[in-house]
C-alpha cells in the first residue's frame, strides 16, 4: 500500500514516515516548500496534481500546514492560505487520481469549550474555534465534508490534542519548558519565566500518535472523525514541576511572564479517545515520565543550537 505523507519534513511527519517504513509500508514523503528534496508547495495547484499523478498513492495522510496557534495570530492570512487553499489543492488532486482514503489532520482547537465543563471532549462536541489557526482547520473540515459528499474517496478527519516528544520545535509548550529549564541549569539561575500555567492540557507522546496514524491509514474501519489524544488532563503547573524535578532543579522559583500569555487561551482541553481505541484497538503505551525525560534529553543534547 502506498501512503502519501505531506509535511514529511516536519516534527510529526518525520516520526510518521519512520513508523510507516519500520512496518514495511510504502511511504511517499512530500516535504514543505523550504526543503531541499521532495519539496512541494501545496499552493501550487499544478505541481500538486503532477506530484499526485506521479506517486499514485492509495492513501493520503495530510499533515502539512500552519500548526502554531501563536503564529496564526501574527499571520492569520498565511494560516488560512496553507490550511484551506493548500488542502483544497491536495484534495482535488487526490480525487482526480482516485485515492481511496484522504486523512486530514485537523486540531482539537476547533472544539467549543465550556469553562464549567471539564469532561473529556467527544467528537460529537460542538465546534467553536477561537483563534485564526483553529478557524482555518474548522473551515477546511467543512469544505472537505461538502466536497467529499459526491466522491468515492473517503475523508477521515483527525483532531489531535497536544502531540509532544523529542525534536519538536520552539513555540510548543513542552519544548519551550525544556529549553528554559536547560538555560536555567546551564546559567545556574534560580528563577524561571513561563507563560500561563493555569490551564489543563491533554498530552500524547508522538510515538503513540504515529502508531495510531499508521493504523488509521491501513485498517478497515467505519467512522470519519477521531480524536487523537491520551484522555488525561495535566495542569501545566504540575508538568513544569515534574520537568524541574527530572532536571534536578526542584527549588527553582517559577515566575509568570504575561507577555508570553496567548489570547483566548482555553482553560481546559482534554480529549476522549474512546472512539479511536474502539475502532483500531489502540491505546497509548509510552510512560509520561519517559516523554518528559526524552524531551529534556533531546533539548540538552542540542542546546548549542538553541
Amino acid at each position: 500500500m502506498s501512503i502519501l505523507v505531506t509535511g514529511a519534513d516536519g516534527f510529526l511527519g518525520q516520526w510518521v514516515v519512520k513508523e510507516l517504513v519500520r512496518n514495511r509500508l510504502d511511504a511517499v514523503a512530500w516535504n514543505g516548500p523550504q526543503a531541499y528534496d521532495n519539496a512541494i508547495d501545496l499552493l501550487d495547484r499544478d505541481r500538486v496534481l503532477d506530484g499526485m499523478k506521479a506517486s499514485q498513492p492509495r492513501v493520503v495522510l495530510h499533515l502539512a500546514g500552519a500548526s502554531s496557534v501563536a503564529q496564526s495570530w501574527q499571520d492569520p492570512g498565511g494560516a488560512i492560505a496553507i490550511n484551506v487553499l493548500g488542502t483544497l489543492n491536495l484534495w482535488q488532486a487526490a480525487r482526480e487520481t482516485n485515492v481511496d482514503r484522504f486523512i486530514y489532520v485537523s486540531s482539537a482547537e476547533v472544539y467549543a469549550v465550556d469553562e464549567k465543563d471539564i469532561e473529556p471532549i467527544k467528537e460529537s462536541r460542538q465546534c467553536d474555534p477561537r483563534n485564526p489557526y483553529a478557524t482555518s482547520k474548522h473551515a477546511t473540515e467543512q469544505l472537505l465534508g461538502e466536497l467529499s459528499a459526491q466522491s468515492s474517496t473517503k475523508v477521515v478527519i483527525l483532531r489531535p490534542f497536544n502531540i509532544v516528544g523529542p525534536g519538536q520545535r520552539a513555540g510548543f509548550v513542552l519544548t519551550d519548558f525544556a529549553r528554559e529549564i536547560i538555560r536555567v541549569k546551564k546559567e545556574n539561575r534560580r528563577r524561571l519565566l513561563t507563560g500561563n500555567l493555569d490551564v489543563i492540557r491533554d498530552f500524547l507522546d508522538v510515538r503513540d500518535a504515529v502508531r495510531a496514524y499508521r493504523l488509521l491509514c491501513t485498517e478497515n474501519y467505519q467512522g470519519h472523525v477521531f480524536n487523537i489524544c491520551s484522555g488525561i488532563g495535566r495542569p501545566l503547573q504540575d508538568v513544569i514541576q515534574a520537568m524541574l524535578h527530572l532536571a534536578g532543579l526542584p527549588q527553582v522559583d517559577i515566575q509568570r511572564d504575561v507577555s508570553k500569555y496567548r489570547p483566548n487561551d482555553r482553560p481546559v482541553l482534554i480529549g476522549n479517545r474512546s472512539a479511536l481505541s474502539q475502532t483500531i484497538d489502540w491505546v497509548p503505551t509510552i510512560p509520561w515520565e519517559r516523554t518528559l525525560t526524552d524531551i529534556l534529553a533531546y533539548e540538552d543534547n542540542n542546546r548549542d543550537k538553541l
